[in-house]
């Protein structure tokens, strides 16, 4: 199908984008946040990082998902770092979160850099939150010398917030 550029021709590549992963991606191509995991995140993890956007200035619905192994049918469907770069490129989100070792090393490839776990950095022009393991991480209890796993989630997610 071909896109008039009568619309938001902005959004003709995320549109692109969302018809060629459909199964590795959920969203409507206008989020400002992207989210990427090796599998679908669970609903404590996700719901985190909605709340997380909202409250970091990226406002309601501004979360898309992607996975980079995911199922069509019968057939599983692997990313590589390609399809990594093209759906981060064709949704052009402001920020990222690497939700796991995995995704990191992809995006790291795609990006041709170090993307450091449990951290923040800046990849083209976008900040990038990235974890050995978002769901491990948000389920680690608090200890006398460590604070609880959602806590340490949060800090890191506030390298994400949108100053005005």
């Amino acid at each position: 199908m071909k896109n008039s550029t009568e619309s938001n021709m902005y959004n003709i590549s995320a549109q692109e984008v969302l018809a060629a992963y459909a199964p590795l991606l959920q969203g409507t191509g206008n989020e400002t946040l992207l989210a990427i995991s090796t599998h679908p995140l669970d609903d404590t993890c996700r719901g985190a990082l909605v709340k997380s956007a909202v409250a970091l200035g990226y406002g309601e619905g501004s979360v898309a998902f992607a996975i980079t192994h995911g199922q069509l049918d019968t057939m599983a469907v692997d990313a590589g770092f390609r399809d990594v770069y093209s759906i981060v490129e064709g949704l052009d989100p402001l920020a990222i979160v690497a939700a796991d070792r995995a995704v990191s090393v992809l995006l790291g490839e795609a990006y041709r850099c170090e993307i450091p776990l449990d951290n923040h950095c800046r990849v083209m022009g976008r900040t990038v939150v990235a974890f050995a393991s978002l769901p491990e991480l948000m389920a680690q209890p608090a200890t006398d010398t460590q604070p609880a796993g959602k806590q340490v989630v949060w800090n890191l997610l506030k390298a994400l917030k949108i100053s005005q």
